[in-house]
C-alpha cells in the first residue's frame, strides 16, 4: 500500500485497502504469507461468491457469518472477481516484484462465471439520442448555469458544452478531457491536436493532477474540423487569457481524487432530464460511437486502438513511434458519424426561419 500510494489516485488507493481487507479479515494480518496455497485462495474464492448483497452493514461479523446460501441475495460473479483481483494483484507484487514468495498462489484458481447473471453493456448513442441531446437546452440556450436542463436564452460554452462533442469526435474518456492542462494543446501545428499525458502534473489531489489510465492511453488526437466549425479554437484562446492551467477548471475533481466523478454524475442527471433515460447509454458510451464511426470508414484496428487509446496487447505495438499526426488526421476526418453536428445545427437554425 505504502508503495502504491505514490503513483494510485485516492479512489484507487482506498479500492485496494477495502479489497484486500477481505483476504485479511479472513486470515488475520498476522497470518504468514508462505502459508497462503492455492487451496487457501480456492477457499477465499467461494467465501466472496458466498458473500450477502447487505455485507457491508453486517458489523462485527465475519466473513464466514456474511455468507447466504440463496443466491439471489448474493453478491454478483463479477464483484467478487473483482474483489478477487486485487488480491490476485498483491500476490504478483509478493512473487514478481519483491520476491517475498516464489509464486503467487492464486495464478492457478480459477473463478467460474455464473451465466444466469446478465450485464447491461453499454450501447453507443443513437442517431435520435444524440439530436435529442444536441439540440437540448445546453447547446440551443439554457435559463443559468446551475439550470441546463431549462429552456432559456443562454448558451454557456464552458466545459459541461465541450465535453460530449469532444468526447464523440474523439473517443477520449471524460476524465482523460476534463484534466487537460493548456499545454497539452498545441494549436500552432498544422494539424491543431491534444495529448493525452501525464507531463507537467501536480502533485496527488491537487487541481493539476494528471492521470492516464495505461501506456496505450498515452496519445496524440487531432482536433476534428467540426469541432473548430463549432469555434472550439476561438474559446481556447479565450480561455487561455484567464492564465489557468486546465482547460476547464470549472469541472471539480471528485473527493476520490478522480476527475470524471463529479461532471459523470452532472451529466447521468442532465441526460435523464432531457428525455434520455437508458441506462445503457451514459458518457462513456461516446467511445463505442468512435469505435464505429472509424470501423464504418474502414480504419484499421490499429489506427483505432492508437486514436482511442487501446493496446491490442502485442509486443510489436511497443515498437517504433507509432502511426503519425498526419495519419491520425485522416482517419480523425474519415469518421462517419450518425450525426454531424454543425450540419444538425444549421439545419434547426433553418426550421426556425
Amino acid at each position: 500500500m505504502r508503495e502504491g500510494s505514490d503513483r494510485w489516485t485516492e479512489k484507487t488507493t482506498k479500492d485496494f485497502r477495502r479489497k484486500l481487507g477481505f483476504l485479511t479479515q479472513l486470515l488475520g494480518e498476522d497470518y504468514p504469507l508462505e502459508k497462503v496455497d492455492s487451496n487457501t485462495m480456492r477457499f477465499f474464492r467461494d467465501q466472496l461468491i458466498g458473500l450477502h448483497k447487505n455485507h457491508v452493514n453486517m458489523t462485527g461479523q465475519s466473513i464466514a457469518q456474511k455468507q447466504t446460501s440463496n443466491e439471489k441475495h448474493r453478491i454478483s460473479r463479477k464483484t467478487a472477481a473483482n474483489i478477487f483481483s486485487r488480491c490476485t494483484a498483491f500476490f504478483n507484487w509478493a512473487a514478481n516484484c519483491q520476491g517475498y514468495i516464489t509464486e503467487s498462489p492464486a495464478a492457478n484458481v480459477s473463478f467460474p462465471i455464473n451465466h444466469k447473471e446478465k450485464t447491461r453493456p453499454r450501447y453507443p448513442w443513437q442517431k435520435q439520442q444524440l439530436e435529442q441531446l444536441f439540440s437540448s437546452p445546453l447547446y440551443v440556450g439554457c435559463k443559468s448555469k446551475c439550470r441546463r436542463h431549462e429552456a432559456g436564452k443562454l448558451v454557456l460554452r464552458d466545459g459541461y458544452y465541450w465535453l460530449p462533442l469532444w468526447a464523440y469526435y474523439s473517443g477520449a474518456r471524460a476524465g482523460e478531457l476534463i484534466q487537460l492542462h493548456h499545454s497539452d494543446i498545441d494549436l500552432d501545428h498544422d494539424i491543431p491536436h491534444i495529448k493525452i499525458t501525464e507531463e507537467g502534473s501536480g502533485p496527488i489531489g491537487s487541481n493539476s493532477y494528471k492521470h492516464v489510465k495505461s501506456t496505450a492511453a498515452e496519445r496524440t488526437i487531432p482536433i476534428h474540423p467540426d469541432l473548430i466549425d463549432l469555434g472550439f479554437l476561438e474559446f481556447l484562446k479565450t480561455r487561455r487569457r484567464k492564465n489557468a492551467v486546465r482547460v476547464f477548471p470549472e469541472i471539480r475533481f471528485g473527493k476520490d481524487g478522480q476527475a470524471s466523478t463529479v461532471f459523470s454524475k452532472w451529466f447521468g442527471r442532465y441526460r435523464r432530464h432531457v428525455g434520455i433515460s437508458d441506462t445503457r447509454t451514459v458518457f462513456h458510451s461516446f467511445r463505442h460511437n468512435a469505435e464505429d464511426a472509424f470501423r464504418n470508414a474502414t480504419q484499421p484496428q490499429y489506427v483505432i486502438d492508437a486514436i482511442i487509446g487501446h493496446s491490442d496487447g502485442k509486443t510489436s505495438s511497443g515498437y517504433g513511434e507509432g502511426i503519425d499526426l498526419r495519419r491520425r488526421y485522416e482517419a480523425i476526418c474519415s469518421m462517419v458519424l450518425p450525426v454531424r453536428v454543425p450540419e444538425f445545427w444549421n439545419s434547426l437554425n433553418a426550421g426556425d426561419e
